[in-house]
């Protein structure tokens, strides 16, 4: 659906969780940022992140009048050093904000949801299960979600 009278930005998700393990990240997590419509100048968008340990990739989008596509972000973390170099494996929570520039004054500086990342200790590569799709029935007829 192309919404051309509205400015905005959709994050499509607001939740990730990654895994820092001791010998760095485990598992990553990622979501992508998505225009209402094609821009007429382009559109950066800076991520930032409030935790020095989790790293974003990358860290500013470039949304162009002949490339508006849905983009990617992808979102690692490691522990932290403690007291005598050990590692500090408590989970905790970093907050990714954007900011978002423009020549074209539609979507100069429009408000883009934040995304919450819960940074977990794992020694497992393997990420946890993640909710994709909820999908409710009543008598034959059904509704995705």
């Amino acid at each position: 659906v192309l919404e051309d009278d509205v400015a905005f930005a959709t994050v499509s998700g607001k939740k990730l969780t990654v895994g820092a393990g001791v010998d760095g990240p485990t598992f990553g997590d990622g979501y992508s940022i998505t225009l209402s419509a094609p821009p007429k100048a382009d559109v950066f968008v800076a991520l930032n992140i409030d935790d020095a340990k989790v790293k974003v990739n990358p860290r500013t989008l470039v949304f162009t009048p002949s490339n508006w596509d849905p983009q990617a972000v992808e979102v690692n973390a490691s522990l932290y050093k403690g007291e005598n170099n050990t590692y500090i494996m408590d989970s905790r929570m970093a907050l990714l904000t954007h900011t978002m520039t423009s020549e074209d004054s539609f979507f100069d500086g429009i408000e883009v949801a934040s995304v919450d990342v819960a940074v977990e200790f794992s020694a497992d590569s393997v990420p946890p299960p993640k909710l994709e799709e909820v999908r409710f029935l009543d008598e034959g007829n059904g509704l995705n979600v």
